[in-house]
């Protein structure tokens, strides 16, 4: 089964909203614990059609136009090149708990590359620092002054 997370972010002029994909087990009530074992697997994208005699109002893409997205309760798009991000590729973190601590801070985090649907982890293991317990702020991205 899968839960949908929604965001929307304007990309070089357009505004796109992606769909994030997770996988999940879960019974009728949905709650943080089932959360904590659910995973990414897929993004969907699709570019608002603005155009007035337009009968479609969303159209997929598969391209990013060689942007990146950030994507979470903040969500910006820059050109790869610029921000040392890889080309057509969605980054993302999980942002969707609201209570509970988890051990590993980035466990549903990641990049998803549009160019061949893989994803990898944002970073490398040995860069994860554990929590030990105890309250932690939600995860989002944030951004030099000179990005924006």
């Amino acid at each position: 089964m899968y839960v949908n997370f929604n965001y929307l972010v304007e990309s070089d002029g357009r505004l796109l909203h992606a769909r994030r994909d997770v996988a999940i087990l879960f019974p009728l009530t949905l709650t943080d614990e089932h959360l904590l074992r659910a995973r990414t697997v897929w993004f969907d994208v699709f570019e608002a059609d603005l155009t007035a005699d337009s009968c479609r109002k969303w159209k997929i893409v598969n391209t990013l136009g060689g942007q990146a997205l950030f994507v979470g309760r903040c969500s910006k798009s820059f050109p790869a090149a610029d921000c040392g991000a890889q080309e057509d590729c969605i980054y993302f973190i999980s942002d969707y708990l609201k209570s509970k601590p988890h051990v590993d801070p980035l466990f549903d985090s990641g990049v998803f590359n549009m160019r061949n649907g893989k994803i990898t982890p944002l970073l490398p293991e040995t860069v994860v620092v554990q929590t030990q317990g105890g309250r932690r702020g939600r995860q989002t991205w944030f951004f030099p002054s000179e990005a924006m």
